[in-house]
């Protein structure tokens, strides 16, 4: 992982780390946002919105839960249950169909240049890194 471009030699690739999200959103196809598929809460939808990708999320978003309800009413992000066979399906759905994964992706893209620079997004932001603060001190 140190090499960044022997990463194209990965069709997958699962991160777990803090830090290096940028990178790899702005080469990637897909992003499977965790936390969500847990009572933990989310993360950050608009990173991987933000590159146009279609974002794959569990339904405990609560600490996100105006930005991955946005994005799923708008159709680039979609919602799952806690269910492997159903995530493996939503997965599968979306690889074997690019076209598929450019219109989800390019829904998110318009969702945030929509709020680019607006004070609502911004509000929006600010709630979001303040519960997740929040949630992360209250489970440490």
């Amino acid at each position: 992982m140190k090499e960044c471009n022997k990463i194209m030699d990965y069709e997958i690739v699962i991160l777990n780390t803090v830090g290096e999200l940028t990178f790899f959103y702005s080469i990637g196809d897909i992003a499977i946002v965790g936390g969500g598929f847990k009572n933990f809460g989310g993360h950050n939808l608009l990173e991987p919105a933000c590159f146009g990708l279609p974002v794959i999320i569990g339904e405990n978003m609560y600490n996100f839960e105006d930005t991955s309800d946005r994005l799923v009413r708008e159709g680039g992000a979609i919602m799952i249950k806690s269910d492997p066979e159903k995530l493996f399906l939503t997965l599968k759905e979306l690889i074997d169909n690019e076209e598929l994964i450019k219109q989800k992706g390019e829904k998110n893209r318009k969702v945030l240049e929509n709020f680019k620079s607006s004070a609502d997004t911004t509000a929006l932001l600010i709630k979001e890194i303040i519960i997740d603060r929040k949630l992360n001190k209250e489970q440490i």
